[in-house]
């Protein structure tokens, strides 16, 4: 089961042991190396708002509906986390950054990411090229296997990236030719030949 990063963000994360709700998902860690999900950091609620990160290895469950956790321990404070701490220092979030081939050719932009909820891994990127383009022609999928590396600021990708895209959206050039009427094919004028 998959879910896009921007579904994850505002979940209830709640504790199994207590039935406690410790606050909603604030945003994502991102283990670059990995092209996994290494925390999740929540806001709790109340007056005096308190950040915690819980590492993947210690979420029971990322379900539609909320987050769950064995118990309330399982979020901790940075302190007791230096590596996920350093990973969220370096602030690779993926969403805005550029899509870039290993031939030099920008792609575009990722407006999100897709997560699988059992281990974690990034599945793949979407991608757009821009606003305007994007709500003309659509936005695409690019599967992690063709993604060499996240970095803070591009997404490198190998050079057939472009020929393998799946297409998510086709925009509203393809609504519009949905909605065309098809060009009935001409007949064939006779010939005078004898």
């Amino acid at each position: 089961m998959t879910k896009k990063s921007r579904d994850l963000l505002g979940l209830p994360v709640i504790s199994l042991d207590e039935g406690v709700k410790l606050g909603h998902v604030k945003g994502l860690v991102i283990d670059p190396p990995s092209k996994a999900l290494a925390a999740l950091i929540v806001e709790s609620s109340g007056l005096f708002r308190e950040q915690r990160f819980i590492p993947l290895a210690k979420i029971h469950s990322m379900g539609f509906d909320a987050v769950t956790i064995s118990r309330i321990t399982n979020a901790e404070k940075g302190a007791s986390l230096p590596h996920i701490v350093q990973l969220w220092k370096d602030k690779v979030t993926l969403v805005g950054a550029r899509v870039i081939s290993e031939n030099g050719t920008v792609l575009g932009r990722v407006q999100d990411y897709t997560v699988d909820l059992d281990n974690g891994q990034i599945e793949g990127i979407e991608l757009a090229e821009s606003s305007l383009n994007r709500m003309l022609k659509g936005s695409h999928h690019i599967s992690v296997h063709l993604i060499r590396t996240l970095g803070r600021e591009a997404v490198v990708v190998s050079d057939n990236t472009a020929e393998s895209m799946n297409r998510i959206d086709g925009g509203l050039e393809e609504r519009m030719r949905q909605m065309l009427p098809k060009k009935k094919a001409k007949p064939e004028e006779p010939t005078d030949e004898m």
